[in-house]
């Protein structure tokens, strides 16, 4: 699961996915005609992010854009012209991770050669996002930009995005082989913009120590917990209401 707080208000996240189940499905059929995956759209992405994607995938990096592949001294003239010092004693690598760090402030180079190549091989290695298991995690409502939100899983929250083409819906699927995903899929919902689902807040203790990811999540089944519960305190009211309501009408014992 991912340990760093995943950018959003727990507050603020929508209540519609607290009563959902996951849903048996087989994926061995159907695919392109009732049923597609979802890519993700690095619009958005940092070259981090992207160089990210790539070596988790295992590709090359672009050819534009690119400092690891430029000489020490190519290294040390584009550093000098940002106006920036080069000692002696740094390696290339060192100096090529300065310069790669200057592509997210729009300083030197430009990130959209890595979000480029990102898409390109997007397009050529598809199969890379598969579901795995037989079942999927629907969502409410249809994202409002569902190659962002696809572009929002990773390694760390193994999850696709799922569009399901006769019915316009959408859902979660993932695509780790791990048998206990309860945190992560309490992630998955939240990078949605939902609570997590009331069946997965029973959260499995697992040896290690609780990060801000882990806290985050914690807080979010919380609050779940609370929705759940004022919903059922309410409607606890609302029965002893009715059962006053017919006691009206109800012969008390003894009277004809």
């Amino acid at each position: 699961m991912r340990r760093e707080k995943i950018k959003t208000n727990v507050n603020n996240l929508y209540t519609d996915a607290i009563y959902v189940k996951p849903v048996d499905f087989d994926w061995s059929q159907g695919y392109g005609e009732t049923w597609e995956i979802v890519l993700p759209d690095p619009a958005d992405w940092s070259a981090a992010r992207c160089r990210k994607w790539l070596d988790n995938g295992g590709y090359s990096y672009p050819p534009d854009s690119n400092p690891f592949i430029l000489s020490r001294e190519e290294l040390a003239d584009q550093l000098q012209s940002l106006g920036r010092a080069v000692p002696d004693d740094e390696t290339p690598e060192q100096l090529a991770e300065t310069l790669f760090a200057s592509l997210d402030t729009q300083s030197w180079g430009d990130g959209e050669d890595w979000r480029n190549r990102v898409r390109e091989l997007l397009q050529e290695d598809a199969g890379r996002y598969r579901p795995a298991g037989n079942y999927y995690y629907p969502l409410p409502d249809a994202p409002r930009d569902p190659g962002k939100l696809a572009g929002l899983f990773d390694e760390d929250v193994p999850f696709i995005l799922i569009h399901f083409k006769n019915t316009n819906r959408y859902a979660l699927a993932p695509t780790g082989d791990n048998t206990d995903l309860s945190w992560e899929t309490c992630q998955a919902y939240m990078l949605a913009k939902y609570l997590p689902p009331l069946f997965l807040c029973r959260l499995t203790a697992y040896p290690e120590p609780l990060t801000p990811g882990h806290e985050q999540v914690l807080q979010a089944c919380r609050r779940t917990i609370e929705v759940v519960m004022r919903q059922a305190e309410a409607i606890l009211i609302a029965l002893k209401h009715t059962e006053e309501s017919m006691a009206q009408f109800t012969p008390k014992p003894g009277r004809a």
